[in-house]
């Protein structure tokens, strides 16, 4: 027997226990919302904040966050005064926060494509050391960032190509098991060769009879 009421109260103890759970499926398929539909804007905020990226390729300044400047033309995150330097010879800069971006322009941003920091350091810069190239300090003048502008990327004093990237060489095929050695055996005697068949002995004719 089942008290009368029962039955309702625990439909209401249930439904505030189902809330929660309906709450958490639909944040968690909003996040992966955001993750397919990730855009342009955001993937430029994500390079900015790579390691290699947070550190000024002109002047060596550092940052926590990342610069917020873009300079086109060599695909290199800058500080703030080497941008003001680049944009005296008409570089091509854009914001990383207040531009507009595009999936191709991201893409030329990729260290697979050879964008990003590391790769005007090799190729810009000859793969040479700061003192080697003169490259300004953090606290240098705008006067002093231009002339080191001009010398590595108008002038192209140190510019060396990049070594193209090699392809992985083929793995090696397996090595063939060796074929078994031939197992010696003695040779066996001829066969001899069977015996002729012996006619069988004729009968003696019989004696003719006298005359």
């Amino acid at each position: 027997f089942t008290p009368r009421g029962s039955s309702s109260s625990s439909r209401r103890s249930r439904r505030p226990l189902e809330r929660p759970t309906q709450q958490i499926m639909s944040s968690s398929a909003r996040r992966g919302a955001k993750k397919r539909h990730q855009t342009p804007e955001d993937v430029v905020a994500t390079l900015r904040r790579q390691r290699d990226n947070r550190i000024c390729p002109d002047c060596g300044t550092q940052s926590q966050l990342g610069f917020g400047a873009v300079v086109m033309n060599f695909r290199t995150f800058v500080c703030d005064p080497c941008k003001s330097a680049h944009q005296s010879f008409s570089h091509r800069v854009k914001s990383v926060t207040m531009s507009n971006w595009t999936a191709q322009e991201v893409a030329y941003l990729q260290f697979e494509r050879g964008g990003g920091n590391p790769q005007v350091l090799q190729s810009w810069h000859g793969g040479l050391s700061a003192e080697q190239i003169h490259r300004p300090s953090p606290n240098a003048s705008l006067d002093e960032r231009k002339r080191f502008v001009q010398a590595v990327y108008v002038e192209k004093r140190y510019f060396k190509e990049p070594a193209p990237k090699q392809e992985p060489a083929p793995a090696p095929a397996p090595a063939r098991a060796p074929a078994p050695a031939p197992v010696w055996a003695p040779a066996l005697p001829p066969t001899p060769a069977p015996a002729p068949a012996l006619a069988p002995a004729l009968a003696p004719a019989p004696a003719a009879a006298p005359a």
